[in-house]
């Protein structure tokens, strides 16, 4: 496996990637229509993760502004062939971090894996504190309608010029939330 910064021709692949569910109860896709960030962030960096000539995963970080570094969109495909060493999590955090002294993400509280690897204080990876708990509820989309609509609320709440560039969709679930949600959404709320 081989770790590297990502070149334009990795584009598709990596969108693809950030379009994978995040497995849980409810099968969460929260991924790109383009590789960027938020108006006000720099210094964008995506890395490629490939295997036989494949790309097999992705990550992205940005500096926010304030000075701190931004990790989002860490991506394994669904069937890697190996699983990764502990000199690839070293060599992927470095590359990710920069010389930031902090950085922050966000994991769903079901994302197992991912909570396992960045809470088990090993000395090899960076210290990882979790700062805040959130609810956060969606309403299934159909996949026609999974892009993000334009919403000048939401933007100005955040902070950016626009986030019509996400994808956020429930690709499938189990469980009273997701029937009722589907419930919800057939009636014709929002």
């Amino acid at each position: 496996m081989r770790w590297r910064l990502s070149e334009p021709q990795d584009e598709g692949a990596l969108l693809r990637l950030s379009c994978e569910p995040m497995r849980t109860k409810v099968d969460l896709i929260w991924g790109y229509n383009e590789i960027r960030c938020s108006e006000d962030c720099t210094n964008l960096q995506s890395y490629t993760l490939e295997s036989n000539g494949q790309v097999i995963g992705c990550a992205m970080a940005w500096d926010w502004p304030g000075g701190y570094r931004y990790l989002n969109g860490l991506r394994l495909e669904a069937k890697i062939p190996a699983r990764p060493t502990r000199s690839f999590w070293r060599l992927a955090f470095d590359s990710l971090l920069g010389d930031a002294k902090y950085a922050w993400t966000s994991i769903g509280a079901e994302n197992l894996r991912a909570r396992r690897l960045l809470e088990s204080g090993v000395r090899w990876l960076p210290r990882y504190t979790l700062r805040q708990k959130i609810t956060t509820w969606f309403i299934p989309l159909s996949r026609r309608q999974a892009r993000c609509p334009r919403s000048a609320q939401l933007d100005q709440e955040l902070g950016i010029e626009s986030a019509d560039w996400r994808r956020v969709a429930i690709s499938s679930g189990n469980g009273c939330a997701f029937r009722l949600g589907r419930l919800l959404y057939s009636l014709g709320l929002p």
